[in-house]
């Protein structure tokens, strides 16, 4: 083995070291400013997760109950903290947390917190600690309240970060007659059904896009590839003769349709 310098020798061995040390001081920077922001109350998203795969299924029984199942093919990249992963489950303003139940046989649950009104998100952990850059399986349900046999359906997704493809399913026992998909709008305040169902008609009578209407309407497919973080999509379905009466209730109670109304109850007191 020919001799070499000790000096020389330490110096080749930092320079492969220095790459790797370099990291670690990254990452464990990273985590003390996570960890004092949370305790400010800002939550960083958690960056180093790969979402290869989202696929979210709502499938309707007969009575009207829905059962939604969410099910993710993550990547990590690093192991997670306390904090750093939630689920988002929509709700009703009716729904608390005693009477709200969240099914995952891979997860154990850290908190729960409302998000206005309409979403509880729930940080969680995975049961066993990850093999990193390793593919897990995420799976999580619930029952959302009330019926889901309204002429109108909707359903949100929000891509929290690096996301390689989503599926959405809507399966029900009655036929869906059309389903327009969008980007929610940063502008417009869709914070009620009435304003989301306007709003999606409009999309349609513009020529949006549609989701996909299968198995004699009783099925519907909603895909989108590479999803932009940050951007929140929305699926506005309707059942049969949905549009149709979506579109009476909002002409009748438009100031137009009050207007007539009005002028009908005059006329006949005349």
């Amino acid at each position: 083995m020919p001799w070499q310098c000790p000096a020389h020798a330490r110096a080749a061995a930092g320079v492969k070291l220095a790459p790797a040390m370099n990291r670690e001081r990254e990452a464990m920077l990273k985590r003390i400013i996570k960890r004092s922001l949370r305790r400010c109350g800002i939550r960083l998203p958690f960056s180093d997760v790969i979402c290869a795969e989202h696929v979210k299924s709502i499938c309707i029984g007969p009575e009207g109950r829905a059962k939604v199942t969410v099910q993710e093919k993550l990547v990590f990249l690093d192991q997670p903290e306390a904090g750093d992963l939630h689920d988002t489950c929509a709700v009703d303003e009716e729904t608390t947390f005693d009477n709200f139940v969240l099914q995952s046989g891979d997860s154990v649950e850290a908190g729960r917190r409302r998000i206005a009104s309409t979403s509880f998100v729930i940080d969680w952990m995975p049961k066993s600690a990850v093999t990193p850059y390793a593919l897990y399986e995420h799976e999580y349900s619930w029952f959302p309240a009330g019926s889901q046999l309204q002429p109108a359906l909707y359903t949100e997704y929000r891509c929290a970060g690096k996301t390689g493809h989503f599926l959405c399913e809507w399966i029900t026992p009655q036929a869906f007659e059309a389903a327009v998909v969008f980007e929610r709008p940063r502008w417009t305040w869709l914070n009620t059904e009435r304003r989301i169902v306007q709003y999606a008609l409009k999309q349609i009578e513009a020529g949006g896009g549609r989701a996909s209407v299968l198995d004699n309407g009783r099925r519907i497919e909603w895909r989108i590839a590479s999803p932009k973080p940050g951007t929140r999509y929305m699926c506005v379905a309707f059942h049969s003769n949905g549009m149709l009466l979506w579109n009476d209730n909002l002409q009748k109670h438009s100031l137009a349709g009050r207007v007539r109304r009005l002028v009908g109850r005059f006329a006949s007191t005349g």
